[in-house]
């Protein structure tokens, strides 16, 4: 028994082709006689042999080669062989003749009658979704789409979008509550630092807790997506009211900016700081409340940087100049420098630095000073304009420390007369519309996510340096009037009421 070269078949020593794949397995091996003979009548009988016999030479030698794509066959003769030419489409017709009768049979396989034995899969048969629950629609690593269910939440539309994710609105679907989903695009999902910086903003927000603060619901993962789970909020983002507005009142921006400020000094005093304030990310619900969302590049005060060396993380409009240059040496004063911005932006309509090449921004915000506010602005007052400077200094010991000290100086500098504060929150209020936002910018910011009770607006907190702190403010000439009004309504009602009285008598 010999082996075929080409399918490893074991097979006669003597045998012309293959049982097992048909091939030729000798051109020039001269065979005894009577085995030529019925080779040669059997190609006879097919019509493949060219020609008629010939004697045959002494011994074997080769004729002229057959021409190009034609393959050589031996042709017989009685004291040798000699190679004849096939005709061209006769060729394969060759390896598929019976040469049972040239060669020894070989064994034929044995084959198993018995049914195979089932083998386990290599993946685990999907489970059954839940009597009742359909199961997730699509791809799991597909965008979602509206109507598409993930996890236990139903998807409603779109509502922002960013560099690195999409945010939905959606709705439980046994509870029926309104909730934002952020989610990371699935292409970024096996970048390990754009990975680790998704769950980090999860992670700092399941450690906070603040009326003013997006809070955290929930995170999980589907297939190659992962979600934040946050509240929806209805209202407007700072961002939309000042492009519509262009600036606002005094009284306005205190109280806003109180509540901004309460926000981030609970950020810090659980030693973590924002690094993206901007007014995007800050929104106005409808009942006056001011709700900060996306700590995407948030990290933990003296943590481990989520960013390469010399590389600038934010918005170049409110970095901090320590922030622009990229030494990664920014700490909670470059957000009271971020405060400063915001700031500057609600009381003159327009940021101090501002340039088409995002480059030619953080360069101003190293080195060039802030344009004066009165010079945009000529109703801010001298104190005002004095405050705002000393947030956005360049040096960070020369700003506010912290940003309680930020609002309480400015409530102190522009303390709102008696009234000022209704009308103030009444202003907010008819600005800030329950219906969603969305917002833009390379952020994930969640316009739509915010929080569902209801909550009274913070009121201003009167302190003992405060101008009029403690005294009660006297009575204007509308209220003296209005009460001497219900006197003498309630005295002509008496004097009516004793002459029905008398006539009855």
């Amino acid at each position: 028994m010999s082996t075929c070269p080409y399918c490893q078949a074991a097979v006669p020593h003597d045998a012309l082709c293959c049982v097992h794949c048909g091939r030729t397995l000798v051109t020039e091996t001269v065979q005894d006689r009577s085995t030529q003979e019925r080779l040669r009548e059997l190609l006879e009988a097919k019509g493949i042999l060219v020609g008629g016999m010939t004697p045959p030479p002494p011994s074997p030698t080769l004729i002229e080669g057959p021409p190009p794509g034609v393959s050589p066959v031996l042709r017989s003769g009685e004291a040798g062989s000699q190679i004849l030419s096939l005709r061209t489409d006769q060729e394969q017709s060759l390896f598929a003749l019976p040469f049972e009768e040239t060669m020894s049979p070989a064994p034929a396989p044995t084959l198993d009658e018995r049914e195979p034995t089932p083998q386990p899969s290599v993946l685990p048969a999907p489970t059954p979704p839940p009597v009742g629950v359909p199961a997730a629609q699509g791809h799991p690593d597909r965008m979602p789409q509206a109507g598409d269910v993930i996890e236990p939440y139903e998807i409603a539309s779109e509502i922002g979008r960013g560099g690195m994710g999409r945010v939905y609105l959606a709705h439980h679907r046994l509870t029926g509550q309104e909730v934002a989903l952020k989610m990371l695009l699935p292409q970024f999902s096996n970048e390990p630092r754009l990975r680790a910086r998704f769950l980090n903003e999860a992670k700092v927000l399941a450690r906070l807790e603040h009326p003013n603060l997006v809070p955290l619901l929930g995170f999980f993962e589907s297939g190659n997506r992962a979600f934040i789970v946050m509240p929806y909020v209805r209202g407007i983002t700072l961002e939309r009211m000042l492009r519509r507005q262009g600036r606002l009142a005094v009284e306005i921006v205190v109280d806003l900016f109180e509540q901004l400020c309460a926000a981030i000094e609970h950020v810090h005093r659980h030693d973590f700081l924002h690094r993206d304030l901007k007014p995007s990310n800050v929104i106005v619900r409808g009942d006056g409340r001011v709700m900060v969302t996306d700590f995407g590049i948030a990290r933990a005060v003296g943590g481990e940087k989520m960013t390469l060396p010399g590389m600038v993380v934010g918005t170049a409009e409110y970095l901090a100049p320590e922030q622009a240059c990229g030494a990664s040496r920014d700490d909670k004063r470059s957000d009271i420098y971020s405060l400063g911005i915001l700031l500057y932006e609600m009381l003159t309509g327009q940021v101090p630095f501002h340039h088409p090449n995002a480059g030619e921004v953080l360069q101003r915000q190293v080195s060039s000073p802030p344009p004066p506010p009165r010079a945009i602005v000529p109703e801010i007052t001298p104190a005002l304009e004095s405050v705002m400077l000393r947030a956005l200094a360049k040096d960070p010991d020369k700003r506010f420390q912290s940003a309680q000290e930020f609002a309480n100086v400015v409530r102190t500098t522009v303390w709102p007369m008696p009234g000022t504060v209704d009308v103030a929150r009444h202003e907010v209020r008819g600005q800030a519309s329950p219906a969603p936002v969305s917002g833009r910018g390379s952020g994930l910011s969640a316009p739509g996510a915010g929080i569902d009770r209801q909550v009274a607006p913070i009121e201003f907190a009167p302190t003992l340096d405060a101008p009029g702190a403690g005294r009660a403010a006297a009575p204007s000439l509308k209220e003296w009037l209005r009460w001497g009004a219900v006197v003498l309504g309630l005295a002509g009602v008496g004097a009516a009421v004793g002459a029905w009285l008398r006539l009855r008598g």
